[in-house]
C-alpha cells in the first residue's frame, strides 16, 4: 500500500508543479514559447537521464541478470516509498545502492509531466518539437506508472523476501 500511496503522491504533486510552472500567471512559462520549450527539454533530459541511471547502476554493481529486474525495479519503488511515505524498505537483504538510486525515482514521474504540460503550451511555436517531447514524456509516464502499479502489486502482502 505505501508503493500505490507515493505514486499517487508523486503523480499528484508533478501534477500541481507543472500548472504552477506552465500556467501560473505570474510564473507560468505557457505564454513565453521559448522559455517553455527549454523547460519542456529539461523535463525530458531529467526523466529520461534518470531512466538511464536506474537502468545502468544494476549493471554498473553487477545485479544486471534478467531474472532480477523485477525485484530490482520493485526495491526501487520500495525505497521510494520508504522516502516519501515512510514504507517499509528491505534494508536487511539489499544491497545500499539500490536505496540511494530508488530515492530519485520521483524524478521520472515529475519531468516526464513538466515535459507533457510544457510541450502542449509550445505546441502552436514548434509542432514537431512538441509533438516528440509530449509522446516521449507521455512514454516516460506510462512506464513510470505501470512500474510502479508492477511494484505495487508485488508488495500487496508485504515486503517480498
Amino acid at each position: 500500500m505505501p508503493v500505490a500511496i507515493s505514486v499517487a503522491a508523486t503523480l499528484a504533486f508533478s501534477g500541481l508543479f507543472a500548472l504552477v510552472v506552465v500556467r501560473a500567471p505570474w510564473l507560468g512559462v505557457g505564454k513565453h514559447q521559448r522559455a517553455a520549450l527549454v523547460v519542456a527539454v529539461l523535463g525530458i533530459v531529467i526523466a529520461t537521464t534518470v531512466v538511464l541511471i536506474l537502468m545502468g547502476a544494476p549493471v554498473v554493481f553487477g545485479f544486471a541478470h534478467w531474472d532480477w529486474w523485477p525485484s530490482i525495479v520493485t526495491s526501487y519503488f520500495l525505497a521510494m516509498a520508504h522516502r516519501l511515505v515512510g514504507g517499509p524498505y528491505p534494508f536487511y537483504w539489499t544491497p545500499p545502492w539500490i536505496y540511494f538510486f530508488g530515492s530519485l525515482m520521483p524524478l521520472i514521474a515529475f519531468g516526464a509531466i513538466v515535459a507533457l504540460a510544457a510541450g502542449y503550451s509550445v505546441r502552436s511555436y514548434a509542432r514537431r518539437a512538441s509533438v516528440v517531447i509530449m509522446s516521449v514524456a507521455l512514454l516516460l509516464l506510462v512506464g513510470f506508472l505501470a512500474a510502479g502499479v508492477y511494484a505495487s502489486a508485488a508488495t500487496r502482502g508485504g515486503v517480498p523476501l
